[in-house]
């Protein structure tokens, strides 16, 4: 029924998306029409298509045509389609009609009959004719399209107008327009409503409603004006924010690439190696079976803690010999006299590359009892004290001695301050644990110290108030003058159980010949 075209790609679709539509009729160019603002508006290239309805309609007035055709001819050849459809016939078809016609009359033999069945059927085709352009006539489906075509038509006016009013909002006011008279007028002081004689000056005020008139315009101009340096001032803003993270982005990366040096310089090499050394010598770790196992961490309450110490730690304190002179008791340190201590150091490890420097001691940190924790109504008969976890408030600094301890034992339960006993603080996972406390130094005779540690353990110099309990010690690599500074601390937190870290720090010192 419509002409189907194919619109390129710039054209604007219908709204149902489709590729065959109709052309709308309403919108070709009439003559006074604003041609430049429908090419540039898109209007003047819609195409539209169908609607399910019109098509449905279109497709069932076919379809009866061609029942009503092929009705036609099954009587008889009948007329032509040309003479169905009101077109002019050719020929061919006016030659081959009466042939068409005669061959029943030769057949049946018979010229009167065939002549009023030839009538009767001109009757029919053409009452069958009549009937089909009534339907037609009658037909409502050139006005649906025409008013869906209105309809759409309306809607991309409304559209088109509604974006031509968000871009005059967006670009602003137009420097270029002007004020009719009549603004001018109802903008100035002398309104319509105000009475007044024109011929006489009452009413007019030129000068006020002029003025008025600039001040509007300047108003809008500055506006305008203040919108534009808005956008700037955030426009700059912006910018400045961009470059202070461009700024921050290089001085990160150049603090980055400092840092990974310096690491990589003090980490990798002959220092990365004392570091891992000391760590797995003093943890007592071992490779078995490609997994890497550590004795110190097989340790998982007190008494566990106090077997290691006695059997495992200090035994590798003593690896080249068993006991080691002091240079106190040493008369002299020069060779050619009486008494001279000899050549002795502490060598720790296999392959002595590494030297105990000073001794190696041990601290613990206690808390006091029933403070920072209660004990319900219900546990009292059964438990009497309770201690919480370690913090500065519940720090004990007294004396707790069982009776009967024996004298050299008691100085190992004395508390003392962090400038006595010249130790740095460690970050534990429960709490920062100071540098005072009660401190035992590991002697100079292997034997001495491991007897030494069976008489605190029985004496419970580490009992249930121990919060932390820390080894710390010093080792020199002469070979590649590295200072290795190892703390292995044990801490033992109010709910139960023990967690190890050790904490080893290396130095490279530069030693003058």
């Amino acid at each position: 029924m419509f002409k189907k075209v194919k619109g390129p790609e710039h054209i604007v679709g219908h709204r149902l998306k489709g590729v065959n539509a109709k052309r709308d009729p309403l919108l070709d160019e009439q003559p006074g029409t604003n041609k430049r603002s429908r090419q540039e508006d898109g209007s003047a290239s819609v195409v539209y298509k169908e609607t399910p309805t019109e098509r449905a309609a279109r497709l069932k007035a076919e379809r009866e045509a061609e029942k009503e055709l092929k009705r036609s001819k099954k009587p008889s050849m009948g007329p032509s389609k040309a003479s169905l459809l009101g077109l002019p016939e050719t020929e061919a078809e006016a030659s081959e009609a009466p042939e068409a016609f005669e061959a029943p009359e030769i057949a049946a033999g018979a010229p009167e009959r065939s002549k009023n069945t030839r009538a009767a059927s001109h009757k029919e085709m053409k009452s069958s004719l009549a009937d089909f352009k009534d339907r037609l006539k009658t037909s409502q489906l050139p006005e649906q399209a025409a008013a869906a075509e209105q309809r759409h038509r309306e809607e991309l006016e409304a559209e088109t107008a509604k974006a031509l009013a968000a871009k005059e909002k967006r670009e602003g006011p137009d420097a270029d327009e002007r004020l009719t008279m009549n603004e001018i007028w109802k903008a100035g002081e002398g309104g319509d409503e105000e009475a007044g004689d024109w011929l006489g000056g009452e009413g007019l005020k030129f000068h006020t409603t002029a003025d008025k008139a600039f001040a509007m315009a300047n108003q809008r101009h500055k506006q305008s004006e203040e919108e534009q340096i808005a956008n700037r001032e955030q426009a700059a803003a912006l910018a400045k924010k961009r470059s202070e993270q461009r700024i921050a982005g290089v001085f990160f990366s150049l603090f980055l690439f400092v840092l990974t040096t310096y690491l990589i310089s003090e980490k990798a090499g002959d220092l990365y190696s004392s570091r891992r050394q000391q760590l797995d010598y003093w943890g007592g770790c071992t490779m078995q079976a490609a997994t890497r196992h550590c004795k110190v961490n097989d340790i998982k309450d007190i008494p566990s803690l106090m077997m290691w110490l006695t059997d495992d730690f200090v035994p590798l304190a003593f690896t080249d010999r068993t006991e080691y002179p002091s240079v106190v008791k040493s008369p002299s340190v020069y060779r050619l006299q009486d008494g001279t201590m000899h050549w002795t150091p502490r060598y720790v490890g296999d392959t002595k590359t590494s030297i105990l420097i000073g001794t190696v001691r041990m601290r613990q940190l206690r808390v006091q009892y029933s403070q920072a924790c209660s004990i319900i109504d219900d546990l009292q008969g059964i438990v009497s004290d309770c201690f919480a976890d370690y913090s500065d408030a519940v720090q004990s600094t007294l004396s707790w001695a069982p009776a009967w301890t024996p004298e050299h034992l008691k100085d190992h339960y004395t508390w003392m301050k962090a400038n006595i006993t010249e130790q740095r603080p460690i970050v534990g996972r429960y709490a920062t644990y100071p540098g005072d406390g009660f401190v035992m130094d590991l002697g100079l005779n292997m034997t001495g110290g491991q007897t030494r540690l069976r008489e605190l353990q029985y004496w419970q110099w580490v009992d249930s108030r121990t919060r932390a309990f820390i080894i710390e010690l010093n080792t020199i690599n002469p070979n590649v003058n590295s200072f290795v500074h190892s703390r292995i601390l044990f801490e033992f937190p109010a709910a139960g159980g023990v967690l190890i870290r050790q904490e080893v720090g290396t130095e490279r010192i530069d030693i003058e010949r």
